[in-house]
């Protein structure tokens, strides 16, 4: 799974943060569905394929490959922001996960 990990100064504000992330979401065509103080998860808004779901159960590409779930070329189905405040070093610390799966 993708994870990017960012310290960024105190003064941005944790709702700013939550403002940059709803906008980008809905830009990429992903849905809010939880927002707390300090986590936000958006899910992909895609229609939904049944061909789709059945191709993703079968262990082996067109090729006869077994397909790596490290290089797969699956859409990331959610994203999880999460906001801490790191006091050692004085800063805000932003995860940003994307999390696979239907």
């Amino acid at each position: 799974m993708p994870v990017l990990k960012l310290n960024v100064p105190l003064s941005c504000n944790s709702s700013e943060l939550f403002e940059i992330f709803s906008v980008v979401s809905k830009r990429e065509k992903f849905q809010i569905i939880e927002m707390d103080q300090t986590i936000a998860t958006a899910v992909n808004k895609e229609p939904f394929s049944l061909k789709q779901m059945i191709l993703k159960c079968f262990p082996f590409t067109e090729g006869g490959a077994r397909r790596n779930p490290e290089t797969s070329e699956s859409p990331i189905s959610a994203v999880r922001l999460q906001l801490s405040v790191n006091d050692i070093k004085g800063c805000r610390k932003i995860t940003l996960k994307g999390l696979y799966g239907d």
